[in-house]
């Protein structure tokens, strides 16, 4: 028997469900990406879904696990901080000493293999959740922007469409959570 070869009887006997950061939307250590057109309202969901995290509070009706979280943030570093004002105010929490961090600056990986390999890296030093925020194609909304090798390395994606005020949030793609029905938002 060769070592890294396992019969088929004992895989079926080691299934579990998956630990979860957010209830039956995203795992835990899950490899991520958020993408839809400019002005679709990715930061507006990416720093609900973030802050929400930290908080440990429920996200659109879903348990969440709290937990620390880096928030990478690639543009729009001046209206940050109004925009975590204002969740904090709205969620009641403007005192509060959340574990949620920052960067400063953009990520600069012009190589899509190079950036998924330090994804991974991360992943592993600091057993965390990743979700890209990312621009829809040049050509198309129906999926992100650039090289596929980035979807073919991902967990989950999620596709995000505004109609005026509404934002709907789909997943596209969920490889251990059943895809479920779009979730819908109001923007403020």
């Amino acid at each position: 028997q060769l070592p890294f070869l396992i019969p088929a009887s004992q895989a079926i006997k080691n299934v579990s469900k998956a630990d979860e950061l957010i209830e039956d939307f995203l795992e835990k250590r899950a490899y991520a990406v958020l993408f839809g057109p400019s002005g679709s309202g990715k930061t507006f969901l990416a720093l609900d879904i973030a802050l929400s995290v930290a908080a440990g509070q429920p996200w659109a009706g879903k348990k969440t696990t709290q937990t620390s979280v880096v928030y990478l943030n690639g543009e729009g570093q001046r209206g940050m901080g109004k925009r975590i004002k204002a969740w904090l105010i709205h969620n009641e929490l403007l005192d509060a000493e959340l574990p949620f961090y920052l960067t400063r600056h953009e990520n600069d990986a012009s190589d899509m293999s190079t950036f998924n390999a330090h994804i991974g890296h991360l992943q592993a030093e600091t057993d965390a959740a990743v979700l890209i925020i990312h621009h829809t194609g040049l050509t198309t909304d129906e999926r992100a922007r650039g090289n596929n090798q980035l979807k073919g390395a991902l967990d989950s994606e999620f596709r995000v469409v505004r109609d005026g005020d509404l934002i709907a949030l789909n997943a596209t793609k969920q490889k251990d959570i059943e895809l479920g029905d779009a979730l819908h938002f109001e923007s403020e």
